[in-house]
């Protein structure tokens, strides 16, 4: 079953936000420091959907779907790291759309092929299925500019919404601990 062109529409345009967002964080030949040390805030969102922890400082965007919901996106740079969230909500018939695995496969698929579009050299380090409480999702690593930079990202699709995480860091921070504070701290409800 091929995706409705309103479901194409926002996965392309979540896609589109998050991807600009990382693609502005483009490394520079010398990148400011990693290790400047983030001061964390709860984010809730109001319409109850979820909760995070976000670098203090970030800048949150709304952006109105045409055919109704709302593209939320919350990110932060510190230093060299790029920190992202970013969220689709549904109305209506759309908020039904991924009740089979195939179609959770598909868009899955989508989303993916379009974070590293932007990126001719983007390699996958790894991948993975994953689960957040009864919901489905995939992990994905993936490097650019030549190995130089990693991109975090785990996509989910609960019901009426698509959850996209994404974390940008120079390849030498791979094991910092930040990441997995906030990848880890996404919690739906």
């Amino acid at each position: 079953m091929m995706p409705s062109t309103g479901r194409r529409f926002a996965v392309a345009a979540l896609v589109a936000a998050a991807v600009a967002t990382l693609a502005a964080c483009q490394s520079p030949s010398q990148p400011p420091p990693s290790s400047a040390v983030i001061s964390w805030t709860e984010v809730v969102d109001p319409e109850g959907h979820f909760r995070l922890l976000m670098p203090a400082g970030y800048r949150q965007l709304a952006v109105p779907r045409p055919n109704g919901g709302t593209i939320h996106q919350f990110s932060a740079q510190v230093g060299s790291r790029f920190f992202d969230l970013t969220l689709t909500n549904y109305i209506g018939d759309e908020a039904r759309r991924l009740k089979s695995p195939a179609t959770l496969a598909l868009a899955l698929d989508q989303m993916q092929a379009g974070m590293m579009r932007p990126w001719k050299d983007a390699v996958v380090v790894e991948q993975s299925p994953i689960q957040l409480g009864a919901v489905s999702g995939r992990a994905v690593l993936y490097s650019t500019d030549q190995g130089r930079m990693l991109n975090f990202v785990r996509f989910y699709f609960p019901p009426d919404n698509i959850y996209m995480q994404a974390v940008r860091v120079p390849a030498t921070d791979r094991q910092d601990p930040d990441i997995a504070r906030f990848m880890e701290s996404l919690r739906l409800q």
